[in-house]
């Protein structure tokens, strides 16, 4: 007795039709539906996880935003507890002596006291502003009059 006589094949089905050929085989690869339901699965992942690691994206930015204006306005803070004002210019507290401050005023017109200067007050391993992480660029904005620095981009 074969296996086709214990099992035969189901009465809407002919010997020979392509049903009774196809019952018999062992099934390779995903139906439609399978593959529809895998794909709604992915995008559901997609849809949790990039909101957040873009949310991270933007965290890093503004932790690093935070540093950079801490140290701008720590140098600025030491700029003006030495000179008697602010710095004229934001990149003046790089300058390496009195000398090579850009004025002898600040915004406010008061004096600078240049002999008193011991600056740099911020290092940075080009001598540069630091980038805005936001906008990759160095346009802060300064107000020589008050010290006060913000981003350009807020």
């Amino acid at each position: 007795m074969t296996l086709r006589d214990t099992y035969p094949p189901p009465a809407r089905c002919r010997e020979g039709s392509a049903a009774a050929l196809l019952r018999g085989r062992i099934r390779h690869g995903f139906t439609l539906i399978e593959l529809i339901v895998l794909m709604l699965v992915i995008g559901i992942i997609a849809l949790i996880i990039i909101p957040q690691m873009l949310a991270a994206e933007r965290r890093s930015s503004e932790s690093a935003l935070r540093g950079d204006l801490h140290a701008l306005r720590v140098a600025i803070e030491h700029f003006h507890a030495d000179s008697g004002g602010y710095p004229p210019r934001l990149d003046d507290v790089f300058a390496w002596s009195g000398d090579h401050v850009s004025a002898a005023v600040d915004g406010a017109h008061r004096d600078l006291d240049l002999e008193a200067y011991r600056g740099p007050y911020l290092r940075t391993g080009d001598m540069l502003l630091p980038l805005d992480p936001f906008t990759d660029k160095r346009d802060w904005q300064y107000n020589s009059a008050t010290g006060e620095v913000h981003p350009t981009a807020t």
